[in-house]
């Protein structure tokens, strides 16, 4: 099992650049919507990886200013998910 960080963020493009350049983060994966909206990327940071997306209101997924908190949130890959259920 493995859990990773998501972060929803207004500006999610320039914050993957801002990682890259200040924190040295790798690119693992990146998914733009057709409007320029980052649907999803994943960034390394050494052995961590921290996903994270622009905010899509129309889906109820917000930035931390709609709810005056955290924009985090946990993503869990389970490898054998029949085991960890029954």
């Amino acid at each position: 099992m493995e859990f990773f960080p998501y972060l929803c963020i207004r500006g999610a493009a320039e914050t993957v650049t801002f990682y890259g350049e200040v924190f040295g983060a790798g690119e693992r994966f990146r998914m733009d919507a057709p409007e320029g909206r980052v649907g999803h990327a994943e960034l390394e940071f050494g052995p961590a990886i921290v996903m994270l997306s622009d905010e899509y209101p129309e889906l109820d997924i917000h930035a931390p200013p709609k709810w005056g908190g955290t924009p985090v949130r946990f993503h869990n890959h389970l490898h054998a998910p029949v085991l960890v259920c029954s």
